[in-house]
């Protein structure tokens, strides 16, 4: 059975975060396939209207919606990880209505391990949510083999889990724009420059960053790092720095479309990457594919090119720092990483139910 219409369901930007760009890219490629397509926003501008995204203003409205779609005659692509109940509830209401509609939903399981609830043994309670809805789906994808495993451990079938990387060959494609002044201003004053892709929520290890900061104040007195991203709740961060006297050294850029973005990083020397349960992370590999040096929080999924310190271990991160800028720019500009287009895999999984796992992996 081949499916002519998909409704995503998952954070739509902006804000650009991971998986919403990921998602932006699917749905870009399915309108370049002329296959009808929608989205319902489930992300932090849920209640902003914008041209071809459902707003959800509230849980009946997000809950009418989806029997609307699935009425219309639309498959569900849901998009969830092991870290908020309330996020789950949502996805398993869509995927047992779709169930009902005989249309069964495809699930793409985003991060890596370890997760809140992640793998398996973590919760028993958890445990059976996730078992139950693994089943309903009729695929899932996620974005690594080893991911893959620790689902297998639901006893899921393994013909319907698809590895997929998450990180394709769109990520890369941008156009040179004009950084603000007051930005273009910072990076001229400072150096080194360093780049942070971050939230201010505890699974970022804010604290940690902060610490590690302060330290390599002490190595490199003008260092300016450039945080980028969602700024709600960042305001006892702020305080932070400046308590620290850090407020020289930081500038804190807000969410960036994906131009700015790109713009932004290659002019970095080094990105700093702090989540420990992001699995690969697509920031990651775009600043490998830009050639800058990564220094992240140690998880299995890091590249071999990554420099990796201790998630919680602020000395750890200011001495990886160190060491990798001591190196010369030669040694410690990373390999380009090889970067397919798998956004077409995974439109061949969301279109063509009988798609089978061996042709798209």
């Amino acid at each position: 059975m081949r499916y002519s219409k998909i409704l995503e369901v998952g954070p739509i930007p902006p804000p650009y975060a991971g998986w919403g760009v990921r998602i932006q890219y699917v749905l870009e490629g399915l309108r370049q396939r002329q296959i009808s397509c929608a989205a319902i926003d489930l992300g932090a501008g849920r209640k902003s209207a914008r041209q071809g995204t459902e707003t959800v203003e509230s849980v009946w409205a997000y809950a009418t919606k989806i029997v609307r779609y699935l009425w219309q005659g639309y498959r569900l692509h849901h998009h969830l990880n092991a870290d908020s109940w309330k996020a789950y509830l949502l996805v398993l209401y869509g995927c047992v209505l779709s169930r009902f509609f005989l249309r069964p939903a495809v699930l793409t399981w985003h991060g890596g391990v370890p997760q809140r609830w992640f793998p398996k043994g973590r919760n028993i309670a958890a445990d059976w949510g996730h078992w139950a809805l693994l089943q309903l789906c009729s695929q899932i994808i996620c974005n690594d083999e080893k991911i893959k495993q620790h689902l297998l451990a639901y006893r899921v079938r393994a013909d319907k889990i698809v590895p997929i990387q998450a990180f394709s060959r769109q990520y890369l494609q941008y156009q040179q724009v004009e950084l603000p002044e007051s930005l273009n201003h910072f990076l001229e004053s400072h150096t080194p420059r360093f780049f942070c892709y971050a939230y201010f929520r505890p699974e970022f290890h804010l604290e940690t960053l902060l610490q590690g900061l302060k330290d390599l104040k002490t190595t490199f007195l003008e260092f300016g790092i450039v945080m980028v991203g969602f700024s709600k709740d960042s305001e006892k961060f702020r305080e932070q720095i400046e308590a620290e006297g850090l407020s020289e050294n930081v500038y804190f850029a807000g969410d960036l479309d994906r131009h700015q973005f790109l713009t932004l990083l290659q002019k970095a020397d080094l990105t700093i990457r702090t989540p420990q349960r992001d699995g690969v992370s697509s920031s990651v590999l775009e600043s490998l594919g830009l050639g800058v040096p990564v220094v992240a929080a140690r998880n299995a999924l890091r590249p071999e090119s990554v420099f990796c310190y201790e998630a919680e271990d602020a000395r750890d991160l200011a001495n990886t720092v160190r060491r990798v800028m001591a190196m010369p720019p030669e040694q410690r500009r990373p390999p380009a990483p090889e970067i397919p287009d798998t956004v077409v895999d995974e439109i061949a999984v969301l279109v063509d139910a009988e798609h089978s796992t061996l042709q798209v992996a």
